[in-house]
């Protein structure tokens, strides 16, 4: 699934195919406010199912010359954009590896949902009735805590109107070089890079309507994002630049990834150095063998979604995101945990990318982007909003899983 996302993710950024309609959504933002909204959305809504790290790349030449057009601190708006694109992305099973992971294990696709859903025959469906309402809250959220953290971020300005041409409300005129040079594309892998992303919304939609005629099965994750490369692998004449350009590190990380872990929870390693039967005895006062068939028992370690999310938020800056999940899923399927701890899971391995810089990979990939156009983000200042953003959005998912009873 990786290699077709990041296929598509490549061809959308190297022809710049959405550059005209980014233009053209930020066109007359009037305020800064909705300026902001917008920006927030904007980004958040493609992480879902672009991929972060694909947004990443994409937004931060934007960013910059948004930032440039609206007499806004770049660095302001890189931290925007990289709060917008993790919290956004936590919204499917495609808006970050950590998520991909959680939808493509045994233990999430043998989950029970509420409402009757069924965690393996839709995935997009399970993660959007459990996270959208949160997500969209905590995405409300970015604004007014940027604000409350850097209450000058726009120099004094009032009013972002009048960009087009004139001198800006806030004394500045549009920077006509940065506005050119993202309007520049490939015309030819534009048109196809849009069809790919016509085939991955498609397909997405196809697998939902399949959920609904138990023929899921046919229209797997992997598939999907197959058939959405498969455009630019067969008609666009830069194939190869597309399909070298890819980040194969990331994959050949993952794949090595899942060897490991399978190895190690098949010795029995992990099981031994988390002492799994201990821990839930500890909590619930039973061995983890007792768990009911329904799932598990409320309140085991494994098992309770505001555990696994405090979790996701603390160790995965540690261990980062990725091998956190990729250690904590064959615990959670060992414990009969059910669909909304594995919602937590994600939830709050994904959001621990908020609290510092070196949380998620996708804030690398801007800062690694900035620095070619003199721009970046000081560690400390992402922290002094990273910080109370990923508490006030931690209080938001935290509430949430209380009043679904996860």
């Amino acid at each position: 699934f990786l290699a077709g996302a990041f296929i598509v993710g490549r061809a959308l950024s190297e022809s710049g195919a959405l550059n005209p309609y980014i233009e053209r959504f930020f066109a007359n933002p009037r305020t800064e406010k909705r300026f902001f909204l917008i920006f927030t959305a904007a980004a958040g809504f493609l992480s879902a199912f672009l991929m972060n790290d694909t947004v990443a790349i994409i937004g931060t030449l934007f960013a910059i010359t948004l930032s440039k057009r609206m007499n806004i601190s770049a660095e302001i708006l890189l931290m925007t954009l990289a709060f917008s694109v993790t919290t956004g992305s936590v919204l499917s099973p495609v808006g970050n590896p950590q998520n991909l992971l959680i939808a493509l294990s045994e233990g999430f696709c043998g989950s029970a949902a509420f409402g009757g859903l069924s965690a393996a025959s839709n995935p997009f469906l399970v993660f959007g009735a459990y996270l959208i309402l949160p997500t969209l809250i905590s995405l409300l959220l970015i604004y007014p805590v940027m604000k409350l953290c850097y209450p000058n971020f726009s120099a004094g300005c009032s009013s972002l109107a009048a960009i087009e041409g004139a001198e800006g409300a806030c004394g500045t005129k549009p920077d006509s070089s940065a506005t050119s040079e993202v309007a520049v594309v490939d015309e030819k892998l534009a048109k196809i890079a849009k069809l790919s992303l016509g085939v991955l919304v498609f397909m997405i939609l196809l697998k939902g309507a399949a959920s609904f005629f138990n023929y899921s099965e046919a229209v797997r994750l992997p598939i999907i994002a197959v058939a959405a490369a498969l455009p630019v692998i067969l008609f666009s004449k830069r194939r190869f630049d597309m399909v070298a350009g890819i980040d194969w590190g990331t994959i050949i990380f993952f794949a090595a990834m899942f060897v490991l872990m399978q190895s190690a929870w098949d010795s029995g390693f992990i099981q031994g150095l988390l002492n799994l039967e201990a821990a839930n005895a500890a909590v619930t006062g039973t061995a983890a063998g007792g768990l009911n068939a329904g799932g598990a028992e409320a309140g085991t370690l494994f098992t309770s979604a505001s555990v696994i999310y405090l979790l996701g938020i603390t160790v995965s800056q540690l261990v980062s995101n990725v091998p956190f999940v990729a250690l904590f899923l064959p615990l959670m399927a060992d414990s009969g945990a059910n669909a909304a701890v594995y919602m937590a899971l994600a939830a709050g391995s994904t959001l621990a990318g908020n609290l510092l810089i070196f949380g998620a990979a996708s804030n690398l990939i801007i800062i690694q982007n900035a620095e070619r156009y003199g721009s970046t983000i000081g560690f400390l200042n992402f922290a002094r909003v990273g910080i109370p953003l990923t508490v006030a959005q931690s209080a938001v998912f935290l509430l949430w899983f209380l009043l679904i009873g996860a």
